[in-house]
């Protein structure tokens, strides 16, 4: 059976064993193991995603664990999960020094662990996918340079902090590389994340209400400009009603207070660290402008450079037993506008077309332009159910969107049609693009 990722859990624990059936319905496939049988060699073998740390009794032998992971160029960008770290209380903070990504301490929620999980599990996928663009781009003789796929920092980094005012403490503990700006209320905050360059916001609900919190989630995930930004949600009670209406309003991280310094500045930096990948991401992608890899009309890339890095995902999959989706899109009505008002005029508008499709994706997912009036969008490590959110999102925008187009053919509204497979063991490039054609409609 394929899965979208693979979860190595070292020293299952009570707090880990009720996500193991969640990880399976996720499409995330699950793989067991105690500390003493690991090694960084046993880790690379696992093909793992991320790791996830539950019963840590030992915890030296599970700092020297992660530490010679940390310390394995094949294993360092694997992020590492704590999960209940003990009663000591300065174990979080030493599990963050020895190289831990995350630590997540009592009260531990099944909801807010799996997205934490699925946080981090995306920050390992755009590290993936930075690294696969760059060995696609080497292959068509362009060069990369090694500072731009390095560990990457939250040095400069801006945060927006909504409802109260922070503690001393807090505000120390958070200013350890960041810059804070601090708001009252959720209207001023949404004004300030758009006219300000901000990494990531933490909102107060205590202070905020939780209502005009929603409302605020809502507002940046509907902002074209904002829609990435990390958005941590603090509740002031554990309320199983509260967290899950805020990750329905997509929140993408809900803590529970009282919360320590150190656990909010390290759920912070995961997401800002996540939030810069994929910004690396997009830099790569348009700083990669040789005409053998991007297609000149579009902007997208080639059908070549597609083709390339499909076959290279493909083989990646099939060695981990991953998957992904493709998905396939067509402009139905370019022949009649070509013959109504020109060539010039269909051009404009696959120009148009290409470059808000080349807007819409998500950083890890490959745009191209496939042929004439064709394009695909491949979605690694994305199943069928979540791929077709994108895809629904993508033909959303572009059947409500009015398009000018040279020549004065009056304003164009068009139906873009879509389809969409998910890869299977055996597939080839040509089967799966196939398949994802036959689909559309």
């Amino acid at each position: 059976m394929t899965a979208i990722g693979r979860v190595l859990i070292v020293e299952q624990s009570a707090s880990v064993a009720p996500l193991l059936p969640l990880l399976s319905e996720q499409g995330l496939s699950p793989v067991v193991s105690n500390v003493r049988d690991m090694s960084p060699d046993k880790v690379r073998r696992s093909y793992a995603d991320v790791i996830l740390v539950g019963d840590t009794a030992d915890s030296q032998d599970v700092i020297r664990f992660v530490q010679a992971l940390k310390n394995d160029s094949f294993t360092r960008d694997i992020p590492v999960i704590a999960v209940d770290p003990g009663k000591a209380a300065d174990l979080p903070a030493r599990f963050i020094r020895a190289g831990f990504d995350d630590v997540i301490s009592p009260p531990v929620t099944t909801v807010g662990m799996m997205a934490r999980l699925r946080s981090l599990l995306r920050m390992s996928t755009l590290r993936t996918e930075l690294l696969r663009r760059r060995d696609t781009l080497e292959r068509f003789m362009i060069d990369v340079p090694a500072a731009s796929l390095g560990v990457i920092g939250v040095d400069n980094a801006r945060l927006l902090s909504v409802g109260r005012a922070l503690s001393k403490e807090m505000a120390n503990g958070l200013r350890k590389g960041l810059s804070v700006d601090q708001v009252g209320d959720a209207a001023t905050a949404l004004t300030r994340l758009t006219d300000g360059n901000y990494d990531a916001t933490v909102v107060f609900v205590d202070a905020v209400g939780l209502d005009d919190a929603l409302i605020l989630c809502a507002d940046i995930r509907a902002n074209s400009s904002l829609f990435n930004l990390p958005v941590i949600l603090v509740l002031d009670a554990d309320s199983a009603d509260a967290v899950q209406r805020a990750y329905g309003q997509r929140a993408s991280d809900v803590l529970l207070a009282p919360v320590r310094p150190e656990d909010l500045r390290n759920r912070v930096v995961t997401w800002v660290r996540q939030q810069r990948y994929r910004q690396r991401l997009f830099e790569a992608s348009h700083k990669s402008n040789d005409k053998v890899t991007v297609d000149g009309l579009t902007g997208l890339y080639s059908h070549g450079f597609a083709r390339d890095y499909l076959n290279d995902l493909i083989e990646y999959s099939a060695a981990r037993g991953t998957t992904f989706s493709v998905a396939y899109f067509d402009l139905p009505r370019l022949p009649e506008i070509n013959r109504l008002a020109g060539y010039c005029a269909g051009e404009h508008l696959l120009r148009q077309v290409g470059q808000m499709l080349g807007n819409m994706v998500r950083a890890e997912d490959l745009a191209g332009r496939y042929r004439g009036k064709e394009f695909c969008v491949i979605l690694p490590q994305t199943a069928l159910r979540p791929a077709q959110i994108v895809v629904d999102r993508i033909i959303g925008v572009i059947s409500s969107t009015e398009f000018l187009v040279t020549g004065g053919y009056s304003v164009l509204t068009i139906a873009m049609a879509a389809g969409l497979a998910e890869y299977t063991p055996g597939d080839s490039s040509d089967t799966l693009i196939r398949r994802a054609r036959a689909a559309m409609r």
